[in-house]
């Protein structure tokens, strides 16, 4: 089967981090249509507490290279200064820029994420803007458990899970584009890169 040109040119593209993009450039998006529908395309917020910042950047960069795009904070510099200068409204408008600026939230869980105020936040924000949400586990002895909050949105209980989200992301991503669907167009980085930091749920 022949696979539609653009797709598998997209499909092979590296995702970005929007939140590298200027400032300029994101306030002109946002101003222009970006607020109105996803004319950027799939877009994955990573949302997570700040001390699991590590395995995060690793889950972001995996879906990166799936030919995703993700909003992940660490690599947002506007984002950073206000931090450092403890400026609260400004983190609020960074936060809810980069919730616009993506199309679906991903809540990574750690036993730390209850002591998250962001979290909550970005999830209830994302909510309300229609955002697709998604939490995971991350493979902590600690957690075991999704939070209450969370357990009204998809739940990736496993590895596998997560691979279907990511497929489902990809076929998004492909938008109305008629192609012939093969296991090639489809196929995922190796997954033993992020797997490490997904824990397996068991479902009662």
């Amino acid at each position: 089967m022949i696979i539609n040109e653009a797709f598998q040119k997209n499909n092979t593209k590296r995702g970005m981090n929007r939140a590298e993009l200027k400032d300029g450039f994101q306030i002109s998006i946002y101003e222009g249509y970006i607020s109105k529908n996803d004319d950027l395309g799939t877009c994955v917020f990573i949302s997570h507490k700040s001390t699991d910042t590590e395995v995060a950047a690793a889950i972001a960069a995996y879906i990166k290279d799936c030919g995703i795009d993700v909003y992940i904070d660490v690599n947002d510099e506007g984002l950073q200064i206000v931090f450092q200068n403890n400026d609260s409204q400004e983190i609020v408008s960074h936060i809810q820029k980069g919730l616009r600026l993506s199309t679906h939230v991903l809540a990574l869980i750690s036993d730390d994420t209850k002591e998250s105020w962001w979290v909550p936040y970005e999830i209830g924000y994302g909510d309300k803007a229609g955002k697709e949400i998604s939490s995971m586990l991350l493979e902590q002895d600690e957690v075991d458990n999704f939070p209450d909050y969370l357990k009204i949105s998809r739940r990736l209980f496993s590895i596998a899970d997560f691979m279907d989200f990511i497929t489902k992301l990809k076929r998004k991503k492909a938008g109305d584009v008629v192609i012939s669907e093969t296991a090639e167009s489809l196929r995922l980085p190796d997954i033993n890169k992020v797997s490490k930091y997904i824990k397996e749920v068991k479902v009662e």
